[in-house]
């Protein structure tokens, strides 16, 4: 006991926490797996938004091309117009959106840049995919990633009848178009596509069937610009929200961890040689109510048991005191008379 005494600390409570305990354990799991939900939501926040701003430019691509929607058994009418491939170009598209008219093999009819970015300007999609708008008369968009000096850029192709016969050559439209020739206009070319008819110069209409494909293309450097912004505000509000949740977590978890506490260093006492140490903590069902019961029921019947000890030794102790004190005169008595004169006699009392 004198052992265990001088071995232990004289104040269990104030040794230090170590940072492998349960509290810094569910400390740090609960901030691991709250980084990764908000990180989850974080992302998923950033993929709705990113999505709808390209969706609304994507939106804003189709009615500048003329391409409001006329659904029809689940298939856009086909924007027709009765301007060749280089008039088109110059009326549709706004400020810094490419307009490229394109053949079903992907060979370029006609651009108009509007102050686009040339790697805007020269954005393709696949040829196949040019066939395939024609084809079937519907319109794609897609995002092409950015390049090593190049932001990323939204296309938008949508089918178009263009005039390829019926006059000059240089009407079916050059690349160096810059607009229409007098006597077309950009109402014509609307005023048509609202209606999904071929306008005829006679104001008779006619079935419209795609020839060719309006391609129009701008940069998402602002939509990306945006999307940057945000990611930087959703990241420090992240940020925020996670410190504020692990300070919250790390005081709840502290509470909770006092009963525990006070089981450790009442244990810490009776080590010591205190048994009169008690956990003594708020009677309850739980775990920890259960436990600090259990370890004070153990104490008591420890602290009984070695007081049983203490009282027999002290009980056998006073029972062997006097008859041990009475043998020990009968044997110096024998001492002084003859049988301690001997030889034998005196080594037989010696060894008593």
């Amino acid at each position: 006991m004198t052992t265990a005494t001088a071995s232990a600390p004289a104040d269990p409570a104030a040794r230090p926490r170590r940072v492998g305990s349960l509290r810094w354990r569910l400390g740090v799991a609960f901030a691991l797996v709250l980084a990764l939900m908000l990180g989850l939501v974080l992302a998923l926040a950033g993929a709705i938004v990113e999505r709808g701003l390209i969706r609304s430019t994507a939106d804003r691509l189709e009615i500048e091309a003329g391409f409001i929607a006329s659904e029809s058994g689940g298939r856009r009418g086909v924007t027709a117009t009765d301007l060749a491939a280089g008039d088109l170009a110059a009326v549709l598209g706004g400020q810094e959106t490419a307009v490229v008219v394109l053949d079903g093999t992907g060979a370029t009819l006609a651009t108009q840049a509007n102050g686009a970015h040339p790697s805007v300007v020269d954005a393709r999609l696949d040829p196949a995919r040019y066939a395939s708008v024609i084809a079937s008369g519907e319109a794609v968009e897609a995002v092409l990633p950015a390049g090593p000096e190049a932001d990323r850029v939204l296309v938008v192709a949508v089918p178009v009848q263009v005039r390829t016969t019926g006059g000059p050559p240089e009407d079916r439209g050059r690349p160096d178009d810059k607009g229409p020739p007098p006597g077309r206009g950009l109402g014509n070319a609307k005023g048509n596509a609202g209606n999904g008819g071929a306008g005829n110069g006679t104001g008779a209409t006619t079935a419209a069937s795609s020839n060719a494909v309006a391609q129009l293309a701008v940069s998402l450097a602002p939509v990306d610009a945006e999307l940057t912004e945000l990611r930087t505000t959703l990241l420090t509000l992240g940020i925020g929200i996670l410190a504020a949740a692990v300070a919250i977590a790390w005081f709840v978890t502290s509470i909770g961890l006092r009963p525990l506490e006070a089981v450790a260093t009442a244990a810490d006492r009776v080590a010591a040689g205190d048994l009169s140490a008690r956990a003594h903590l708020p009677d309850g069902n739980g775990e920890i109510g259960r436990l600090g019961r259990a370890f004070d029921e153990m104490v008591e019947r420890v602290e009984a048991s070695l007081r049983s000890q203490r009282q027999f030794a002290a009980d056998a102790s006073h029972e062997l005191r006097s008859p041990l004190t009475v043998l020990g005169g009968f044997v110096d008595v024998l001492a002084r008379g003859d049988a301690g004169r001997t030889e034998e006699g005196a080594r037989t009392l010696a060894a008593m």
